[in-house]
């Protein structure tokens, strides 16, 4: 309430909230990382900001597979499930596992949105999904897919031009 409190009085808004980055994809902090993005979305509402940044992770590249230089991605994936089953033109048996990590924590952060969107449209907070630095959602057209696979005014895309330099041309994603 402070916070709030302190920005009301001197004629500031809050406009959004970073709720954090969350391991959704991690099965045994699962319920956990839900609960707090749950706590996200109250106290976005509590400082009366409209719009939290969700920050789903799967693996950054130092942790996890090599993903394939972002010159040479190409993503095919399922419009329904998500599910990527190529992230190259070619050969993709170099970047299997991170092929199968993708999934995972595609899978996992969907299954985490779509719980999270009656408490934010209850709260009336937008869950903004960030084009992170994870390489998780490589391509533009993919994490607009992500986003439009929700169907709901309570989910959109927040986009991070920073993160954007990370992962390929910010025009691109413009």
């Amino acid at each position: 309430r402070g916070v709030r409190a302190v920005a009301e009085q001197e004629g500031l808004t809050i406009c959004s909230v970073i709720s954090g980055w969350f391991a959704f994809n991690e099965k045994d902090r699962y319920d956990a990382e839900l609960a707090k993005a749950k706590r996200c979305v109250e106290l976005t509402a509590a400082y009366g900001a409209p719009i939290m940044l969700l920050v789903p992770v799967g693996f950054y590249p130092e942790n996890g597979p090599k993903p394939p230089p972002y010159r040479d991605v190409a993503y095919s994936w399922d419009p329904v499930t998500l599910a990527v089953s190529a992230v190259v033109k070619g050969d993709n048996a170099p970047y299997a596992e991170f092929i199968r990590r993708q999934n995972e924590a595609t899978a996992a952060a969907v299954r985490a949105v779509r719980e999270l969107i009656p408490l934010a449209a209850e709260k009336g907070v937008i869950i903004a999904l960030e084009n992170v630095g994870s390489r998780m959602w490589m391509k533009p057209d993919f994490h607009h897919a992500l986003v439009r696979s929700f169907n709901s005014p309570w989910v959109k895309f927040y986009f991070d031009l920073g993160n954007s330099l990370n992962v390929g041309d910010p025009c691109e994603w413009i």
